[in-house]
């Protein structure tokens, strides 16, 4: 074996098993904490900047038309197969009615799928007219969904202008609420039940958004079964999760012809600086790769009026807004509407603001009613939450027997796909593990060598990829060390710093004569990233982990993809640097998918999975555990590990 090795004082480093995890490389030799994040973002940036060039290249209007045409393409490819039915019966409710002095509030349970039922309120002005212009409102990550103040306050806003607002609960939020035992979520809605449900969805090949995008369409069927509604110039609002929704609906569905999102438009590279990770819905698989960006679903909707609400210390940056709208504003003067793009900023933080709700209204009446007016919004009141309620109990799913959430949904269509044969597993696997990688040598280095317990333990770094290093140590009899032994690549889920918690194992294998390699793979170990967020755990949702996943999801890439590519490449250092051929992967609980993943990939291996939690486990299982999930989902990939 030909490596660098580096020399440490014997008194300076003497160790006993106790405390071997807690060593690591970055101790005075390489910090491995930065690699896989710097790696990420070096990627998206070149990602970012080629997709830059591309719009600084649209100089006429047969550009911008054709580049349309292929923004169109990416959005629909990345949503997916949506499971939209514009024949299936609405079976529409009226549950109840509110009347006050100048408006009526209905109370409405409409059908989005088979067994999908959607709780909605209707805002309607009491003014007199027979019918009035129609409005779609999406609600941002509240927990009461609909019926939250603050969405209460700009339907109320809006119906102010001379608008019917169509309000609906959105997958998981207010009465859609779907982990209910004992008339109490035991998954916290909102956010928490979108990140629980969208990541069993993208094991199973669904993307999360569709279900969200079904849901809007189909309250849009609603709207047009009424007589009292004019849909001509039909409008569509929303804040942050609201305004993710409205931005993507207006640039996918046509009969949107005037839009007002708040709180989210931006751009990717603005956000990516701000380093936040975001909610399953608003995750475009493959779209950074395919230069999808916030500004293609603005130029998908030019040259329709658009109204961008922003706040100037949002997490959605301003910064991103503001280069986004400028750019945007070219496109709109090339197509000869410049005056159709506007933006106003409030003075606040994330929130959906009675400022920028009035002004929505305001641009709204002068598009459409062709009045340029101050509304008057002095008497806009909220009212108790649970009077908003369509049903008694407070959740469709506990007061309709049959009623489903999309849990069911994907475990239908995951439980409906045929065992795959190992040549389907294969074709799938191959570009998501060897795409976007660049080979090199090794540089194998040995940082130390000890004697613990009777065993020699030398360490390693070596280079997975370009930049990208992985960590290691390897273990054998101290009267074996010099001898060519068969490997054992031991694999915890944890890497290095489940070595006390595995050190049965270790010796097991030590004793049955291998030598034991306990691997670092990226993001594992001595390889996790820095946190990027203090209140969450990396391992957690929100966590940097699942951070760079869905960074590496916007380019059609994962950290399963990168680890598993990590782990093929260890098999190859084996077989290269130590001149072994006969190598056992032994995985445990998580880890356990990539095990399965090289034994489509490398030939001539055996494998053990050990305590294994299969993807089937985590689809399959309604309150799955989802610690430290990121590093095993990728898109699709369950339906080729059954």
């Amino acid at each position: 074996m030909k490596c660098e090795e580096y020399t440490v004082k014997k008194e300076e480093c003497s160790m006993d098993f106790k405390n071997l995890s807690e060593f690591s490389p970055s101790m005075g030799f390489y910090n491995l904490k930065d690699k896989l994040i710097n790696h990420v973002a070096e990627r998206s940036f070149k990602a970012f900047d080629r997709a830059d060039e591309i719009r600084n290249s649209i100089k006429t209007e047969a550009d911008f038309v054709k580049y349309k045409e292929n923004a169109k393409k990416t959005l629909c490819d990345f949503i997916g197969d949506i499971p939209y039915d514009k024949n299936l019966p609405l079976d529409a409710k009226i549950t109840g009615v509110i009347e006050e002095d100048d408006l009526i509030i209905e109370k409405i349970i409409f059908t989005s799928r088979k067994n999908i039922y959607v709780t909605a309120n209707l805002y309607i002005p009491k003014d007199g007219k027979d019918k009035h212009p129609a409005i779609l409102m999406q609600m941002g990550h509240s927990l009461t969904g609909k019926t939250a103040g603050t969405y209460q306050m700009g339907a109320r806003i809006h119906a102010k202008a001379g608008f019917s607002v169509f309000c609906f609960d959105p997958i998981g939020q207010g009465e859609r609420a779907s982990y209910i035992e004992n008339g109490k979520p035991k998954i916290t809605p909102a956010v928490m039940e979108h990140q629980h449900t969208g990541h069993q969805c993208y094991l199973a090949g669904n993307n999360f958004v569709k279900y969200f995008l079904c849901d809007a369409m189909r309250a849009i069927d609603y709207l047009e079964t009424r007589d009292d509604l004019d849909l001509s110039m039909l409008g569509a609002i929303g804040n942050s999760g609201g305004g993710t929704m409205t931005s993507v609906l207006m640039a996918y569905d046509d009969r949107i012809k005037i839009a007002a999102p708040s709180c989210f438009l931006t751009t990717r590279r603005a956000y990516y600086y701000a380093g936040g990770a975001q909610d399953s819905e608003q995750i475009w698989v493959g779209g950074t790769k395919n230069n999808f960006d916030h500004y293609e679903l603005v130029s998908l909707f030019c040259p329709k009026p658009l109204l961008i609400c922003t706040v100037d210390s949002d997490f959605f940056p301003l910064e991103g807004t503001d280069a986004l709208f400028e750019k945007e504003k070219e496109f709109y003067r090339l197509m000869g509407k410049e005056n159709n793009l506007r933006m106003t900023t409030d003075e606040n933080t994330h929130s959906y603001t009675v400022k920028n709700a009035k002004t929505s209204a305001e641009f709204l009446k002068e598009q459409v009613f062709g009045e340029i007016t101050d509304i008057d919004i002095r008497d806009i009141k909220v009212i108790p939450e649970e009077e908003l309620w369509c049903t008694k109990t407070g959740y469709i799913i506990t007061d309709v027997p049959d009623a489903l959430g999309v849990f069911d949904e994907n475990l239908k269509d995951y439980l409906s796909d045929s065992v795959k044969t190992k040549e389907e597993k294969k074709a799938f696997l191959l570009p998501k593990v060897f795409n976007n990688r660049e080979s090199i040598k090794f540089y194998l280095k040995k940082i130390r060598a000890e004697e613990i317990e009777d065993m020699a333990v030398s360490f390693y770094v070596w280079y997975s990829q370009p930049h990208l290093p992985n960590w290691g140590m390897t273990f054998s009899r101290k009267d074996k060390r010099d001898e060519r032994l068969p490997v054992k690549i031991l694999l915890f889920e944890n890497g290095t710093d489940d070595l006390l918690k595995y050190k049965e194992e270790v010796l097991k294998s030590v004793n049955d004569g291998y030598l034991t390699f306990v691997v670092d793979l990226s993001s594992m170990g001595k390889c996790e990233p820095n946190t990027l967020y203090t209140a969450h755990d990396p391992k957690n949702f929100y966590g940097v982990l699942e951070r760079l996943n869905k960074d590496l999801f916007f380019l059609d890439d994962s950290l399963c993809g990168i680890k598993a590519y990590d782990l093929l490449r260890c098999i190859e250092l084996v077989k290269e640097e130590f001149g072994v051929q006969d190598i056992t992967v032994e995985g445990f609980e998580k880890a356990t998918v990539l095990v399965r993943i090289a034994e489509i990939l490398s030939e001539n291996i055996k494998t053990v999975c050990k305590n294994e939690i299969s993807l089937d486990d985590i689809i399959t299982d309604r309150y799955y555990n989802p610690y430290n999930i990121s590093g095993t989902v990728m898109p699709g990939l369950a339906l080729y590990l059954k």
